[in-house]
């Protein structure tokens, strides 16, 4: 069992608005350390299309659609899956194989040579804008989760 089968099998028994929350807090706390490519390049990738649903979920639309905006590139369906995911972040800038297996050779670390792959889908300044959002959307990310995890036990009660 892969690691997105894995990841869809343990959520499938689970509270959604917990998904939910989950999801949104998994993929706040991976791009406000270390951006859009990050998030896609880790295993956590897995929770973006529950993320997106999570911050709507939070009051959050702004937020919701900057990830769906940065994950526009990877294609649709979105590639739970980690070496799809991979696969699809290096076709998207559009760069030959020759390219990519030159920038490949020039790194001495899998996730630089990404970096350098994918620095024209400008993930840099999307997640700018996203660090922006999470402090402000909603009265914050933390206010919007806690408010949102408040509705949830009342609605159990």
């Amino acid at each position: 069992m892969t690691g997105s089968e894995a990841y869809l099998a343990a959520i499938d028994k689970e509270s959604r608005p917990l998904i939910l929350l989950y999801a949104a807090d998994l993929c706040a706390a991976e791009v406000q350390n270390g951006g859009f490519l990050q998030l896609f390049y880790n295993c956590t990738g897995v929770v973006v299309p529950e993320a997106i649903e999570g911050f709507h979920a939070l009051h959050m639309p702004q937020t919701a659609g900057l990830v769906e905006e940065a994950s526009k590139p990877l294609g649709s369906p979105y590639p739970r899956d980690e070496e799809r995911r991979h696969e699809a972040l290096l076709r998207a800038p559009g760069k030959s194989l020759d390219e990519i297996e030159s920038i490949a050779k020039d790194t001495q670390h899998p996730f630089i040579g990404f970096r350098e792959v994918t620095k024209d889908l400008d993930f840099d300044a999307l997640s700018s804008r996203f660090w922006e959002l999470v402090r402000s959307e909603n009265g914050g990310f933390g206010e919007a989760a806690n408010q949102y995890a408040l509705a949830i036990l009342k609605d159990r009660q």
